[in-house]
């Protein structure tokens, strides 16, 4: 954890000691696009990470699609006994952004998209819900080329997210339906 935030903040520091570069927006404009999520208040507790794609539709308009993955162990301790929780999230998502006229280096864009995940519980032998979630959200955002095809973004997200699965060993079904501001989401892209 430290390493990464390590890494963040060389980049950052050395950001600025280059030029800054143009963001290309036109058709035919291809990224690869790498998202880390779950930086709110920098506490990195809810991280997920996810690797993939834009591609500039028309002037100003991309389609992002992207897979989000994160796994996540925690050890319970009560009293002498002790147990392992896992939490293992897969999924994707697709994407559109319409880039509004800025500077040359900088590209604020607004959109809308719609996910999908499948989370998996188990704790020790026992295997826990596996649920669906499934989401429509708007988004805010914005790129910054820092150097020749690369770029750093920052995003925010407003969006409607359901959830469902059963506990099969207690048979029930759980459902719960969710609005609400998502924590930042942070991308490097690379302009291909």
């Amino acid at each position: 954890m430290k390493g990464f935030l390590l890494a963040v903040l060389v980049l950052l520091i050395s950001a600025s000691l280059v030029h800054a570069a143009e963001i290309v927006t036109i058709p035919g404009t291809r990224n690869l696009v790498f998202q880390f999520s779950g930086l709110s208040e920098l506490g990195l507790g809810g991280y997920q990470g996810g690797v993939g794609g834009r591609y500039y539709t028309s002037n100003r308009t991309a389609l992002r699609a992207g897979l989000i993955f994160s796994s996540a162990s925690v050890t319970l301790k009560d009293g002498s006994d002790e147990a392992t929780a896992t939490t293992t999230d897969i999924g994707g998502e697709l994407v559109m952004e319409m880039h509004m006229p800025a500077g040359k280096s900088v590209s604020p864009y607004v959109g809308g998209g719609a996910s999908f995940e499948s989370v998996s519980t188990s704790v020790e032998s026992f295997e826990g819900p596996t649920v669906s979630a499934f989401g429509l959200f708007a988004v805010a955002g914005f790129e910054w080329g820092f150097a020749e095809s690369l770029s750093l973004g920052g995003e925010y997200r407003l969006g409607l997210r359901s959830v469902s699965g059963m506990v099969e060993e207690h048979g029930y079904d759980m459902s719960t339906l969710a609005i609400g501001i998502s924590t930042a989401s942070v991308f490097l892209s690379v302009t291909l």
